[in-house]
């Protein structure tokens, strides 16, 4: 089945199968908290809120989605402070944040450009973006968004991966890290850093900082490889 909008069937698919505490989302709260570890938070593109769910603990969580049903479905404890909305088109809810997460949603924006200068002046000065696009410049990566692509229509913006960089960058980040996202099965996934992860990576991950680190602090916590510190490709 297609996907081609945001209602019941996209997310009831079984395309769609993440759980709130899977090693994918484990990895991704680790490499959060690696950078940043108390504040307020926004997910884009939360969906059922598996992700917040895990976050929560740690971190004063918000969430935007575009689909009124996905909202519906968040557990109650998040229900209050998610908001229904297209991020193309709403404000973002009571900035500034510390953290502003964004998984697999960029390509699903028909112009992410202004959405990514959105999320950066809604960050703190010391704020961070982080987030994942597919990665169309390898072999792997190319293969994968095809596959994905001819499934789910709503992917629309499937960038190269300079041209991610070049937007960060415009949107007036001082530091862009770029590394890759290697799945190992639907809720499963491993961290890339050495610049093979271009020709290898399914997905193209993202640390985007408002404000550059000190040199010695540029560093990220791998924690699909048991919490080893890497030291991310700058973009």
């Amino acid at each position: 089945m297609r996907r081609t909008s945001y209602d019941k069937a996209y997310f009831d698919s079984i395309f769609y199968r993440p759980r709130p505490n899977s090693p994918r989302n484990r990895n991704r709260l680790e490499l959060i908290l690696s950078n940043k570890q108390t504040g307020k938070l926004l997910e884009i593109g939360p969906a059922k809120g598996e992700f917040l769910q895990l976050a929560a603990p740690h971190f004063e969580v918000w969430g935007l989605e575009i689909s009124s049903y996905a909202v519906s479905r968040l557990p109650a404890s998040l229900r209050a402070r998610a908001l229904v909305g297209d991020v193309e088109k709403f404000a973002l809810p009571n900035p500034p944040f510390e953290v502003i997460a964004a998984f697999n949603l960029l390509e699903h924006l028909h112009n992410p450009f202004p959405a990514i200068q959105k999320i950066f002046e809604a960050l703190a000065p010391t704020g961070i973006f982080v987030g994942s696009v597919p990665c169309n410049g390898g072999l792997a990566g190319t293969v994968h968004s095809a596959l994905t692509d001819l499934f789910d229509k709503t992917h629309v913006s499937n960038a190269k991966i300079g041209k991610w960089q070049e937007d960060f960058q415009q949107a007036g980040f001082q530091e862009v890290n770029l590394f890759g996202e290697v799945m190992l099965g639907p809720n499963r996934s491993r961290y890339i850093f050495d610049r093979v992860w271009r020709h290898i990576a399914f997905n193209m991950m993202f640390i985007c900082r408002k404000s550059a680190l000190a040199a010695e602090d540029r560093q990220v916590t791998d924690p699909s490889s048991g919490g080893s510190n890497q030291t991310a490709e700058p973009g």
